[in-house]
């Protein structure tokens, strides 16, 4: 239930700045968002969260595997609210990426290296700058630059050709290659 709370606030907030909404209750609605977030079971211990911890699968028991595949609705909301956080967003066939519910504390502090898997299912690494933070999205690595005083995005295709992009919008053609996993863009990098 508690998933389902995380995902309604989210839905509330975005509503709120979509709508033009007064920018204290904007930011009231994030303070809710994110003290709803801290109660959620993975960032608990079982024993804080007083149950078991979130599994992928419904009705696994410990002696077999998966009788019944599939997610449970905690995994999924909190996967949608995930998204949301990182602000993961489609509308008419284009990637709108906005994100506003982002903590600072989620971008690193030192340089890493990204492990992830491309299209082709071929193991890769990514170096990632300090102030930075990376996932993948569609099996493509996007990393979310903070600080760099240009707002855009880069794409990397596989040929090694870059396109600039002004604002935080992909086209339709763009996203569709992104989505139908084409493997036509190798990596996704946002100036915020």
């Amino acid at each position: 239930m508690v998933s389902k709370l995380l995902l309604a606030a989210q839905e509330a907030f975005l509503t709120a700045t979509e709508s033009g909404a007064v920018p204290e209750v904007v930011d009231q609605i994030a303070g809710c968002y994110a003290d709803i977030r801290k109660g959620i079971g993975f960032n608990k211990s079982p024993q804080e969260y007083g149950a078991f911890p979130a599994d992928p699968y419904s009705h696994t028991p410990a002696h077999s595997g998966a009788r019944q595949p599939g997610m449970t609705g905690q995994v999924k909301e909190d996967i949608i609210s995930r998204f949301g956080e990182l602000g993961i967003e489609v509308r008419d066939g284009c990637l709108h990426i906005r994100p506003r519910l982002l903590e600072r504390s989620e971008f690193i502090t030192a340089p890493a290296s990204f492990r992830y898997i491309d299209t082709r299912g071929t193991v890769k690494h990514m170096p990632v700058p300090a102030g930075a933070l990376a996932f993948t999205f569609c099996q493509v690595p996007f990393c979310y630059l903070r600080g760099t005083g240009q707002q855009g995005i880069e794409i990397t295709r596989a040929d090694g050709t870059k396109k600039n992009i002004k604002g935080h919008v992909l086209d339709q053609t763009l996203s569709a290659e992104l989505f139908g996993r084409q493997g036509k863009i190798s990596s996704v990098t946002v100036s915020l």
